[in-house]
């Protein structure tokens, strides 16, 4: 009863240190080994949880504390017959911040404790994993999600850590599929191994049903799937497949690349095109926009006005779309979007409202219906 009661004194005292404070805590809980110690002996979840969101504040370069809250978090799976739903999700709730730790741990120092982990999780693991739910109402269900999480985490940090050791086994839970594979995936892009995305390329190319994630790889995919588009020996079904994971625009350097591609004569290949170039336009971005709108192919022009209503709050674009309603001679799609985006305007509505009643009264009806509709929705902004 002593010790407990010891026990008890010791963690209350850190934790009250901690949440006033006091440097008391810090100076005797300063590392991975005495954080978890004071965890064993503390004598409520609430306490334990606290100590364990103690840890993120911790560097973490030591493999064998690695290996001790890999072990902590196994042992919140354990079978414990007393356990109920909600003791499981107690733990679940701890094993949270453990987990965070281990998703950092991308020091080349750990890279070869993170493989062994790993490889240690990929043995135990059915093909076509899903995990478990933790608000499900079983028991096992929660545990799977546990393990799961643990699982991603150290996937994520061979990812982070380009962790070129662990490329064999995150290969191999990636053959494997289900929940972790497309985890697996992204972190096998961001070590960035040209032959894996070679061999994903292949991939794509041969089965119309492949679901890869390439977005670890980066802007990087862009000229690889580029130079195999080009590839005369590719069938058409095949280049269309390819072309739809191009990658979203990231890299602004590659914004001239995706403008040249809205040339194309392949309608898929521009619409896709301008689809990632929509996506990321910003009002900095006026000659990409201005060079969109003047394209020949109305499904770029269309595509390109999406970006427009974005930019209802800067004054050159709404009086850019009140310049595209009024002209007469555009197509009627193309003033029906401009319409609708003046209908957003919160910047110079008296320059959108004069457009929006000049095209009220427009011939075609489309066009008179939507700016109506907008016109209606810019005055109840008043």
């Amino acid at each position: 009863m002593e010790l407990i009661m010891k026990n008890v004194c010791y963690v209350f005292l850190f934790l009250f240190c901690l949440s006033t404070n006091q440097t008391g805590a810090q100076n005797s809980l300063d590392n991975v080994k005495s954080i978890l110690g004071a965890a064993k002996i503390a004598t409520s979840d609430s306490d334990r949880l606290k100590l364990y969101q103690k840890l993120s504040e911790v560097s973490v370069t030591d493999p064998e504390d690695i290996k001790s809250i890999h072990r902590l978090v196994k042992s919140l799976l354990n079978n414990n017959p007393a356990d109920d739903v909600k003791s499981i999700v107690v733990k679940g709730k701890l094993s949270e911040p453990l987990v965070a730790i281990l998703a950092r741990s991308t020091s080349p120092e750990l890279h070869t404790t993170i493989n062994e982990l790993l490889e240690e999780e990929s043995n135990s693991l059915p093909d076509n994993y899903t995990g478990g739910e933790l608000e499900s109402n079983t028991i096992n269900e929660v545990r799977e999600e546990i393990r799961m999480n643990e699982l991603e985490a150290l996937i994520k940090a061979a990812g982070k850590g380009k962790n070129e050791t662990a490329l064999p086994v995150l290969r191999e839970i990636v053959k494997k599929g289900g929940l972790p594979a497309g985890t697996a995936e992204k972190s096998i892009g961001l070590i960035g191994k040209s032959e894996d995305l070679r061999n994903y390329i292949n991939t794509i190319e041969s089965d119309p049903n492949a679901r890869i994630d390439l977005s670890g790889f980066g802007q990087s995919t862009f000229d690889a799937i580029m130079d195999e588009y080009n590839n005369g020996s590719l069938q058409q079904e095949q280049k269309e497949r390819l072309i739809g994971f191009l990658p979203d625009v990231t890299d602004k350097s590659y914004l001239p690349k995706y403008l040249k591609l809205t040339e194309s004569k392949d309608r898929v290949l521009s619409s896709i095109a301008t689809a990632r170039i929509a996506r990321v336009l910003k009002p900095d971005d006026e000659k990409a926009i201005k060079e969109l709108l003047s394209s020949p192919d109305l499904a770029v022009r269309m595509l390109s006005m999406t970006s427009l209503e974005r930019m209802m709050d800067q004054p050159e674009y709404v009086e850019l779309a009140a310049s595209i309603l009024n002209k007469k001679s555009n197509d009627y799609e193309i003033r029906v979007t401009a319409a609708h985006d003046l209908g957003h305007a919160k910047v110079e509505k008296d320059i959108a409202r004069e457009a929006l009643i000049r095209a009220a009264e427009d011939k075609n009806p489309v066009v008179s219906h939507q700016a109506k509709s907008s016109l209606n929705i810019l005055n109840g902004r008043n």
